[in-house]
């Protein structure tokens, strides 16, 4: 009976501790963007740079640390907070496009990358460029 009682308590001692370890495990960040689109619409090639500016908000339960955010053209930059983004945090990232030597309509993706339950998100920029004259 004794080594029965001990048994019991050694189980009760381990179970708690595996459902702890098991609901550290379940902590995510997820990057949740209000919209992966950002129209310009028409601009003028000869007013220069524009910029749109993409929220993103940690919908997780833990820190969302951004590794990257890579631009796929040489005309678009992005700019964003480096340190982590806590749960419930909104954050900007904004994307600048400069149109010089660029007509009409354009589309320039800009990947971010996380630490996430999806870890990369795609943005996307679109517009048309009025040359200059």
């Amino acid at each position: 009976m004794n080594k029965t009682i001990i048994t019991l308590l050694l189980l009760a001692a381990v179970i708690p501790s595996t459902n702890c370890l098991h609901a550290e495990s379940e902590a995510k960040a997820i990057a949740t963007v209000l919209s992966t689109e950002g129209d310009l619409g028409y601009i003028k090639e000869a007013n220069g740079p524009v910029q749109y500016i993409f929220k993103l908000t940690n919908t997780g339960n833990a820190p969302l640390v951004i590794y990257d955010v890579e631009p796929t053209c040489g005309c678009v930059a992005a700019d964003y907070p480096k340190q982590p983004i806590a749960p419930g945090d909104t954050i900007d990232i904004r994307v600048i496009f400069d149109p010089t030597g660029h007509r009409g309509a354009f589309t320039k993706d800009v990947k971010v990358r996380t630490n996430g339950k999806k870890r990369r998100t795609t943005l996307q920029i679109i517009g048309s460029v009025i040359p200059k004259n």
